[in-house]
């Protein structure tokens, strides 16, 4: 199939990055990335010693990290793997660069809660943009400055400007709108497309597909509306690599939906227990819970705070508690997440409680959660304002090229415009070789590259992302009948949630290909049925199966003289379990059996014709016909 190809000047779609050669750090248990921050690198504090503005957590943390990504700053987002709650990811020695005035001494500091590293090639202009937020939002926000190297655990390199769909599905936006503006980011409460200054929009579920605004994130409040394909839109944009919450209602909601089950086989229940006791965290060094103290939803109150799986219900799509009540006898979450998406992103996370719309440490914590999940990266379809690659090298250049499943993209640089230039790929994954200006990629998923472009004067990094589209699966059968030679066979196809439009069918048996799934077998035999068809994502999709196509005859006369010939209504080729009953011309029932055997002679009638309704082996769809006695 032929590729498409973008090209776009800083801005790519799919390349979010982690550090070369890491495993996928979405979920549990995550795996250590241990790198050198050096000293003169800046530290956006994310703990409460480190945010603390009139004796709380000062949200507007996360809003200085949104306005440094809107500015095009890669940040690290610092995780320590194996960290216990509230344990500090690192400490060194720090001295507070923003505000400067008042500030104390270098001292030796823990930072715990997820800080975010500015590197220091990267700080140029971060301190004036940093004191232009705080004089725009009349806060403090404090930016931190590393006097020595320290050691790190680097889970994310933030480098994509996050845009998040808030829905309102459910009538309920204006609760997660909140949310953004107490961090100090700005979007726009209408349903209206996403503006250009904006980081959220305003938006229904259905409107996900277009992906136009290229939304990072999606989130719903309060919900019980699954109509108009709400669920079917929400999974197919996690399915892509977008990351989405529930909260409150939305989680029992969409999890019970039959297009839904984000996080388990069989659904969730509605707990209902009110705690106020600690709570367990097993999963402490995710994203989702890093912040420092309690969230208890039941405190907040909302129809649903906390859930129970459902009897039976397992974790699914590497589905995790993130949050459980310690003193519950079973397991009741607050907040889980799942994973729907074999690359970066595709996460779905779930809160209890209606809202957090106080200053308690429960509500500045669900706010956080919220705002933790909102800044997690995902991959997107469209040219999303990818400012650099995986380590944090601004882009000159980025390409996209979009493949279906098992094919190849030749992929051509732009020609250099200066001194000639050498080019190295890298990963290596699904590449043809790893140098050269043109190179044929086929990589089993979405992938991203950096080509790092040498020449005498200086070195550019062009980003080439690979998108590998859902192939679709599709399965084909019969529909439970026996296929018998004579009779109308009848196929079937389960596409699972990616359905493909129109089907051919190909029966296997030399007659021309057709668009229904109904066929007449002239003969018994073996035959290759073949049906294809194309993907929602524009992919082929084809399956085959095998069918056996038995003998099978109805005569329309038989001749019950005890000849020991003709004697009786014999069906060559019946098969067992098959049920038969005959009527005469005035429609009087005349013989009926169950597990027919070929036995019926006619006792009793006289000549003529009569009428048979015949289910094959059991199957639901009769067969309709006449036989005549003759005597």
């Amino acid at each position: 199939m032929p590729f498409r190809l973008l090209l776009a000047a800083l801005a790519l779609g799919a390349l979010l990055a982690r550090p070369a050669g890491a495993q996928n750090p979405d979920l549990p248990p995550a795996t250590a990335r241990p790198t050198t921050a050096p000293a003169g690198t800046l530290v956006l504090a994310l703990d409460n010693a480190g945010q603390r503005l009139n004796g709380q957590f000062n949200l507007k943390a996360y809003g200085l990290a949104v306005h440094l990504l809107n500015n095009k700053v890669p940040l690290r987002w610092v995780i320590r793997s194996g960290k216990g709650k509230d344990e500090p990811d690192f400490t060194a020695l720090a001295a507070r660069a923003v505000p400067r005035a008042g500030a104390p001494a270098a001292a030796a500091r823990a930072f715990r809660a997820g800080p975010l590293l500015v590197l220091p090639r990267d700080t140029a202009g971060v301190r004036a943009l940093a004191a232009a937020f705080n004089a725009a939002q009349g806060t403090a926000v404090n930016l931190y400055e590393l006097r020595e190297a320290a050691t790190v655990d680097v889970r994310y390199v933030l480098n994509q400007r996050p845009v998040a769909a808030i829905l309102n599905d459910g009538g309920n936006a204006a609760i997660h709108q909140r949310y953004m503006r107490l961090a100090g980011i700005s979007g726009n409460d209408n349903v209206a497309p996403l503006r250009a200054q904006d980081n959220y929009a305003t938006q229904v579920a259905v409107d996900l597909d277009g992906q136009t605004d290229c939304f990072t994130f999606a989130s719903e409040p309060h919900s019980n509306n699954t109509a108009g394909g709400v669920v079917e839109a929400i999974r197919r944009f996690a399915a892509r690599g977008g990351n989405f919450l529930a909260e409150c209602e939305a989680v029992v909601t969409y999890e019970n939906y039959a297009g839904g089950r984000f996080l388990t086989s069989g659904g969730v229940a509605d707990a209902d227990v009110r705690d106020a006791n600690a709570r367990r965290y097993p999963a402490p060094d995710q994203p989702l819970v890093q912040f420092e103290g309690e969230f208890r939803a039941s405190v907040l109150g909302g129809s649903v705070t906390n859930w129970r799986r459902a009897a039976g219900s397992a974790f699914a799509n590497g589905g995790y508690a993130a949050s459980l009540l310690s003193s519950s006898t079973d397991e009741v979450l607050e907040a889980s997440a799942a994973d729907l998406y074999a690359g970066r992103g595709g996460l779905v996370f779930y809160l209890g409680g209606h809202q957090y719309a106080g200053t308690t440490e429960d509500d500045l914590n669900g706010q956080r959660m919220y705002l933790n999940a909102f800044l997690v990266p995902a991959t997107t379809f469209q040219s999303c304002n990818v400012f650099a690659d995986e380590n944090g090298n601004a882009l000159a250049t980025a390409l996209r090229y979009t493949i279906c499943p098992g094919d190849s993209a030749r992929i051509v640089l732009p020609a250099a415009t200066g001194a000639p230039e050498t080019y190295a790929w890298g990963p290596a994954t699904g590449l043809s070789r790893l140098t050269g200006t043109t190179m044929a990629a086929s990589p089993a998923a979405t992938t991203a590259y950096t080509v790092q472009a040498t020449s005498a004067t200086g070195t550019r990094y062009i980003g080439v992302t690979v998108v590998v589209l859902a192939g679709g699966t599709l399965r084909i059968g019969t529909s439970g009948c026996p296929p018998l030679a004579g009779q109308e066979v009848v196929f079937q196809a389960d596409a699972g949630a990616d359905a493909p439009g129109a089907l051919t069918w190909d029966f296997g048996d030399g007659t021309p290909a057709a668009s229904g799934p109904a066929h007449r077998y002239a003969q018994p035999g073996r035959y290759t049925v073949r049906a294809s068809g194309q993907a929602a994502s524009g992919c082929p999709v084809q399956a085959t199966t095998a069918v056996e196509v038995g003998a099978f005859q109805v005569p329309n006369v038989f001749t019950p003289n005890a000849d020991g010939r003709n004697d009786t209504f014999e069906l060559p080729g019946l098969p067992a379990g098959s049920s038969l009953q005959v009527f005469s011309r005035w429609g009087q029932r005349v013989f009926a059996a169950d597990g027919y055997a070929n036995d019926w002679d006619g006792a009793g009638q006289p000549a003529g014709a009569y009428y048979y309704l015949l289910r094959v082996g059991g199957c639901g769809t009769p067969v309709k016909g006449w036989v005549e006695i003759v005597r």
